[in-house]
């Protein structure tokens, strides 16, 4: 089973509202297209259809004060509005995606997994269906709401499902041991949760978001590579590279590795 997550900086102006990229999210929607018959999941981030308005109305944090619940309204309906964009690209690529929130199948408590009910991908999968994921705010039993990013589902999904290979497409072309804007920054093949050079490094969505530092997405990617087989992070900008990993080839990108016993 493949995993795969399609970063919200890779399909949308993550620093823009509702600014998607239909060219991109088609050409990588075409390049997941052949790997249906593997079973696949696909999860996708936010990006600018979520953090900016989520930003504005501090959801972060939970519910504290009345004014912010017409925000979580508005959070969901545009992060709805992103996921079919997205079920438009993949269905046109030939891919059978369906629609499946995260609400319907997670709960929250102080914004981490409490309970993850499979049933709803189990029913997608045994049809031959690819269910679709995506970012969102969800309801939390402690603190009103919480923001599921694409990467908490990443890591939830992966514990259930046990994929042979999950792969984060990110905005460049995997991890770096410094600002990977900078040409002086070295791109790691390979990075695990001993290594130092994390400290240091950037997993690259190059804009400040509500879902938690590059530490933190790191952190959710070790998490998601202690229950996958092969793990990667690579750029969603090069043509072919996704069908590339997925059929098996070598790609240039960062393998997540999980940690030590």
């Amino acid at each position: 089973m493949r995993l795969v997550k399609l970063g919200g900086s890779v399909i949308t102006r993550k620093d823009q509202p509702m600014a998607f990229r239909p060219r991109v999210a088609r050409r990588l929607a075409r390049e997941l297209a052949p790997s249906v018959g593997e079973g696949l999941i696909v999860v996708h981030g936010a990006g600018g259809f979520g953090h900016v308005r989520a930003a504005e109305h501090e959801l972060a944090g939970g519910l504290k004060g009345s004014d912010q619940v017409l925000g979580t309204a508005i959070v969901q309906r545009d992060v709805r509005d992103l996921n079919l964009r997205v079920l438009d690209a993949l269905i046109e690529a030939g891919v059978p995606a369906v629609s499946i929130p995260a609400g319907s199948f997670l709960e929250l408590e102080e914004g981490r997994m409490a309970h993850f009910d499979a049933v709803p991908y189990q029913r997608a999968r045994a049809r031959g269906l690819v269910p679709v994921t995506f970012g969102d705010v969800l309801m939390d039993t402690e603190q009103g709401v919480s923001i599921a990013s694409g990467d908490l589902l990443m890591a939830s999904l992966a514990a259930v499902f046990k994929p042979d290979l999950s792969v984060f497409v990110t905005r460049v072309d995997g991890v770096f041991d410094g600002d990977p804007d900078d040409p002086a920054s070295r791109l790691l093949s390979t990075v695990s949760p001993e290594d130092a050079a994390v400290a240091n490094g950037s997993a690259g969505e190059g804009v400040a978001d509500v879902t938690g530092s590059m530490m933190g997405k790191l952190g959710e990617a070790f998490q998601v590579a202690a229950s996958s087989k092969d793990t990667w992070i690579i750029g969603g900008g090069r043509p072919g590279r996704l069908r590339a990993l997925m059929e098996g080839r070598r790609v240039k990108g960062t393998r997540v590795l999980p940690a030590t016993e």
